[in-house]
């Protein structure tokens, strides 16, 4: 009798337990949208500050270009230009089309002193290759690998292979690309790219652990990360001196 019971308990409450956490999912999600339209709001009253600490605390749950590209706009409005040029390169990193947020990035740099020209650290080849939502371009070359099995297959059938070679060296060309087309919208979402120096007291180095070396770093100027564990980020100083620095002391993107 006990058995049925818990049985006929299960039954019932597993579906309102499943209930109830979809309904506090959903409510903290509109809970954090209502807080970002109201930092929103703010923006517009010119409450820079307190812009700032919601546009902040909505990005501990989830990361947009239009978060970044608020919050970059909140830290201009209290002349923290390094932090903004941060904020608008993390918007540009997620949608790295857009030329709004390229220009205002622009517009921010000549606040920033002794920096140099900025340009958008993304090509033309990862413009492209973020057009599209990543499965698609896996979904493509999959297809294409199935024309190269089958044209293949119709060169070892047939007699008449001149146009079978074309069409498979076509469809093996499509695959590459498409691969490789994935595998770099997929590499520039998923790793960091770039540190950033927000203060000049910042120590770096010429190995790990190793000799201290007083690099003449640029506040605000992006550096290519080559290599990173927990602790520490090799990253590419100048074109013939690489050095590293603590990863908990910079900004990383």
């Amino acid at each position: 009798m006990k058995r049925s019971l818990t049985k006929y308990y299960s039954v019932f409450l597993l579906p309102l337990i499943l209930i109830f956490s979809i309904n506090l999912e959903t409510s903290a999600a509109d809970s954090l949208e209502l807080k970002f339209e109201n930092a929103v709001a703010l923006l517009s009253q010119e409450d820079f500050i307190e812009a700032e600490k919601v546009f902040l605390e909505y990005l501990e749950f989830h990361e947009t270009s239009e978060l970044y590209y608020n919050l970059g706009v909140a830290y201009n409005g209290q002349a923290n230009f390094i932090m903004a040029l941060w904020a608008f390169e993390n918007a540009l990193k997620i949608k790295p089309n857009n030329e709004l947020i390229a220009q205002t990035a622009f517009e921010t740099a000549k606040n920033i002193e002794n920096f140099p020209s900025w340009e958008t650290p993304y090509s033309s080849w990862i413009k492209f290759a973020v057009l599209v939502p990543i499965p698609l371009w896996y979904i493509l070359s999959f297809f294409s690998l199935c024309l190269v099995g089958y044209f293949l297959y119709k060169i070892i059938s047939s007699k008449i292979v001149q146009k079978t070679y074309l069409y498979l060296a076509l469809s093996l060309a499509c695959g590459s690309l498409f691969i490789s087309l994935g595998f770099t919208a997929h590499q520039h979402y998923n790793e960091d790219s770039f540190i950033l120096f927000t203060t000049e007291d910042i120590p770096t180095y010429l190995s790990v652990d190793g000799m201290e070396f007083n690099a003449d770093y640029i506040l605000g100027m992006r550096y290519p990360i080559l290599s990173q564990n927990e602790k520490w980020i090799k990253f590419e100083f100048s074109d013939d001196r690489p050095l590293w620095v603590e990863k908990s002391k910079v900004l990383v993107y």
